[in-house]
């Protein structure tokens, strides 16, 4: 058996790496785009969706104030 050349292994990993994160990007890119959100709104529905998250973390997250945070959720409901 030959001996697996690290270097060759870490490029390779990279490469796919990187693939597969444009892959993310322009799948990500598209849905926001096909569902009229802006980048923003589309990271925060994410956050909505999977995880029981309070405008106040929201908040504190994104550095939003409560109402902005509450206007953007007005804006996914919708």
């Amino acid at each position: 058996m030959s001996k697996v050349n690290s270097t060759d292994l870490l490029t390779r990993f990279q490469a796919a790496s990187r693939k597969h994160s444009d892959a993310s990007a322009f799948i990500h890119a598209v849905i926001t785009k096909k569902a009229g959100l802006s980048e923003a709104g589309r990271i925060y529905l994410g956050l909505i969706l999977h995880k029981s998250i309070t405008v106040g973390e929201i908040s504190k997250l994104s550095g939003l104030g409560i109402g902005a945070v509450t206007g953007l959720i007005d804006r996914l409901e919708k």
